[in-house]
């Protein structure tokens, strides 16, 4: 029987080890690699986030699924929630997440007066527009004022115009001017 000499016995027994460490690792990092994308959200926003709630007006991140909020709080747990097709968006140092803003900028008196009134949305041509006009003075001849909202500054009837579709009610009018910019 050949004689084997220590050097082959330690070193077999480390190939041993080394491998099961190997594996072991391996198999290590595929579950972790699968429980960072085990969650269902779609978006994840990670960054200066405040609630408007006492207990924890700031927060690190959140998660999105479908839409709805799922997670507030830090970011490890933002990002344990996140799916394998999700998108993480960081924000910037100068940047800042409010929740509840669906129209930030409203005059309530305003935006009923134009609710009431003539809403005319892109008229082709003056003649167009004073037909608007007419068709609304004659529906509603019971307003003493006739007022409307939307028509583009380029096109704009005169007073004798005005007053002929309006009986002589007075006219008032917003007008939408569209901002262009670069």
């Amino acid at each position: 029987m050949p004689q084997t000499s220590a050097f082959n016995t330690d070193w077999n027994k480390m190939k041993k080890y080394f491998l099961n460490v190997f594996c072991a690792s391996a198999v290590a990092c595929l579950f972790s690699m699968g429980s960072a994308f085990a969650g269902s959200a779609d978006l994840v926003v990670i960054g200066n986030i405040r609630t408007m709630d006492k207990k924890m007006p700031v927060a690190e991140a959140l998660a999105v699924e479908t839409g709805k909020i799922v997670y507030v709080g830090d970011v490890k747990g933002a990002r344990e929630r996140l799916s394998a097709k999700g998108k993480v968006i960081q924000l910037g140092p100068k940047e800042m997440l409010l929740p509840g803003f669906i129209d930030s900028h409203v005059h309530p008196f305003l935006a009923g007066m134009k609710a009431q009134g003539l809403v005319i949305d892109q008229p082709e041509s003056k003649e167009a527009l004073l037909a608007s006009i007419s068709a609304y003075a004659k529906a509603h001849r019971d307003l003493k004022w006739i007022i409307g909202n939307g028509w583009p500054p380029t096109i704009s009837p005169t007073l004798e115009e005005l007053d002929a579709v309006t009986d002589g009610r007075p006219a008032p009018s917003t007008v939408r001017m569209r901002i262009r910019r670069g």
